[in-house]
C-alpha cells in the first residue's frame, strides 16, 4: 500500500469509528435492539482496531491518538465518578433513599463517543 492510501484509510476509519459510536450512543439512548446496536457497536470497535494498529508509526498519528485517549479519559472520570456521587449527594440532600439508578453503561460508550471527538477535533486543529 502506498504511504497516502494507509493514511487515507486511517482518517477514513477514524470517521467511520466516530459516526458509528454517536449512532451508537443513540440506539442506547432509544433503547435500539438487534443489528441497530451491534452494527455500529461492530464498526466502532473494528475502526478502534484499524487506528491501533497504526498508531505509533509517527508523531502525527500519535499526537491524535493522545488526543482521543485524553478525551476518552476524562470522560469517564467523569461518568465513572464524578455522576454517581453527584447523584447520590443530591439524593441524600433531598432525603429520597440512594439508589444506583447511573446506567454504567453510558460510561463505556460515552468514552468511545470522546475519544472520535477528540481524535477528530485533533486531525481538524491540524488542518487549518
Amino acid at each position: 500500500m502506498q504511504p497516502d492510501t494507509k493514511t487515507n484509510l486511517y482518517l477514513t476509519s477514524a470517521v467511520m469509528g466516530g459516526v458509528a459510536s454517536v449512532v451508537l450512543a443513540l440506539a442506547n439512548l432509544f433503547d435500539w435492539t438487534g443489528w441497530l446496536y451491534g452494527g455500529p457497536a461492530l464498526v466502532t470497535i473494528v475502526s478502534l482496531l484499524v487506528i491501533l494498529r497504526r498508531t505509533l508509526r509517527d508523531e502525527y498519528t500519535q499526537s491524535l491518538w493522545q488526543a482521543g485517549t485524553s478525551a476518552a479519559f476524562v470522560v469517564l472520570a467523569i461518568l465513572y465518578f464524578l455522576v454517581p456521587f453527584a447523584t447520590g449527594f443530591i439524593d441524600g440532600l433531598a432525603g429520597r433513599e440512594a439508589t444506583r439508578d447511573f446506567p454504567y453503561e453510558l460510561a463505556a460508550i460515552g468514552a468511545f463517543v470522546a475519544f472520535y471527538a477528540g481524535f477528530l477535533l485533533a486531525w481538524l486543529r491540524s488542518a487549518r
